[in-house]
């Protein structure tokens, strides 16, 4: 199925309005700066949150939902407690 050259420019034109700068700052903010166990436990769940944040603004932009996991829930809150 081909998408017409107008929705194409439409959603080039709104990747171009996006904020591309914030969004590189946010995966470079998820990478972990050591190896330090701390910053591993950091990095891993700022990177599950910046997935998470990716699938919804991947969601949004291409008007499709987002694939869920029934494990992401749980995974999750195993992160953010520890």
């Amino acid at each position: 199925m081909a998408i017409p050259a107008e929705l194409m420019a439409d959603r080039a034109a709104a990747w171009a309005e996006s904020d591309v700068a914030a969004d590189i700052d946010r995966v470079h903010g998820a990478a972990p700066c050591s190896a330090e166990p701390a910053e591993l436990r950091r990095s891993l769940r700022a990177t599950a949150e910046l997935y998470a944040w990716a699938l919804d603004r991947w969601s949004q932009r291409t008007g499709r939902p987002a694939p869920r996991n029934p494990l992401a829930r749980a995974i999750t809150d195993k992160l953010r407690t520890g």
